[in-house]
C-alpha cells in the first residue's frame, strides 16, 4: 500500500499530465474578450487599437453572433480612421530609413510611403534620420485619408574653416652699413685720411725745401747771393710754406680722426670747416 508522500506525488504527477487538456486558451472566450475591447476602444477614441481587436472578433472562427458585429464595426471604422502619408526628404533626395513615433508610441522603423492609420484628435508626429529629431504637431479630424506629412531634414553644417597658424619670418640680422665699419663714424676715415695726406705732402714739400736750401747755400757764400738764385730762393720758400701748412693740415686731419673715435658714430654733432690757410671743427662735444 502506497504511503501518504508517495500517493501525493502520483497526485501531483496526474494533475501535470492533465494540464494542457483544461488549461488551453478557449478560441471563444478571446473572441468575445476582443468584442467587448473593441467596443471601449471605439468609445474612447482610440481606433487605431480597437481595429486590431475588430480583425480578432471578425476571423472566422469566432462565433457567428460577434462576427458578423465586428465585421460591420470594421467596415465603418476603415471609412472614419484618418490615415496620413509621410516623407522625409534631404538634400540627396527621399529618405527611407526613419523611425516614426505617434504620441511617442513607435508605429514604424521605416518610410514606405504607404498611408498609416492614425487615431483623430491632436497628435504629436516624430521622426528620428540621420542623427536629427523633427517633431510636428497635427490636429487629424475623422475619415480624412492621405493627409501628406513632409519632413526636411537640415543640411550638414559646414565644418568651419581651418584656422590659418601665423608663419614665423625668419629674423634676418641687418647687413652693416657699407658706409661704416663696426660703427665708426666717417670722421675717423675723413680726419685720418687727411692727416696722412698732409703729412705725407708736408715731408715730401719739406724734402724738397731743405735740398733748395742747401743748394742755395752752396750758391751764397757769405749770404751773398748772385741774382740767378733769386729764382730758386722764391721756390724754396713756397716749398717751406707748403710743407708748413700741409704739416698743419695733417695734424688738424688726426685731430679730426680722433674726435671720430672719441664721437662713436655721432657725425652730426661736429662740422669741418675747411677754409684758406687753416681747417676748424665745430658742433658739441
Amino acid at each position: 500500500m502506497l504511503g501518504f508522500p508517495l500517493r501525493r506525488l502520483v497526485v501531483v504527477v496526474l494533475l501535470l499530465s492533465s494540464a494542457p487538456a483544461w488549461a488551453q486558451a478557449d478560441p471563444k472566450q478571446e473572441c468575445l474578450a476582443a468584442f467587448s475591447e473593441a467596443q471601449e476602444l471605439r468609445s474612447s477614441g482610440s481606433w487605431v487599437q480597437a481595429r486590431k481587436q475588430l480583425i480578432v472578433c471578425a476571423a472566422a472562427t469566432c462565433p457567428s453572433v460577434t462576427t458578423s458585429k465586428c465585421n460591420e464595426w470594421l467596415e465603418q471604422l476603415d471609412v472614419q480612421l484618418p490615415t496620413i502619408v509621410l516623407s522625409v526628404r534631404a538634400a540627396s533626395g527621399d529618405v527611407a530609413e526613419a523611425q516614426v513615433r505617434i504620441d511617442g508610441v513607435v508605429v514604424a522603423e521605416r518610410i514606405d510611403g504607404k498611408p498609416t492609420p492614425i487615431d483623430p484628435g491632436e497628435r504629436t508626429i516624430e521622426v528620428r534620420a540621420n542623427g536629427q529629431t523633427m517633431t510636428q504637431k497635427l490636429v487629424v479630424t475623422a475619415g480624412e485619408k492621405a493627409r501628406r506629412v513632409s519632413f526636411e531634414l537640415n543640411a550638414a553644417e559646414d565644418p568651419p574653416p581651418p584656422v590659418k597658424q601665423p608663419v614665423e619670418q625668419p629674423v634676418v640680422d641687418p647687413q652693416p652699413d657699407a658706409t661704416s665699419d663696426s660703427g665708426l663714424s666717417p670722421l675717423v676715415w675723413v680726419g685720418y685720411g687727411v692727416g696722412l695726406a698732409g703729412i705725407v705732402v708736408g715731408a715730401i714739400t719739406g724734402s724738397m725745401s731743405l735740398a733748395k736750401a742747401s743748394d742755395i747755400s752752396d750758391r751764397c757764400p757769405d749770404d751773398a747771393c748772385p741774382p740767378d738764385v733769386q729764382a730758386d730762393i722764391d721756390s724754396g720758400t713756397l716749398l717751406a710754406h707748403v710743407s708748413t701748412a700741409s704739416f698743419a693740415i695733417g695734424a688738424a686731419g688726426i685731430a679730426l680722426g680722433t674726435v671720430g673715435l672719441l664721437l662713436g658714430g655721432d657725425d652730426e654733432a661736429v662740422a669741418v670747416l675747411v677754409q684758406p690757410g687753416h681747417i676748424a671743427l665745430r658742433g658739441s662735444f
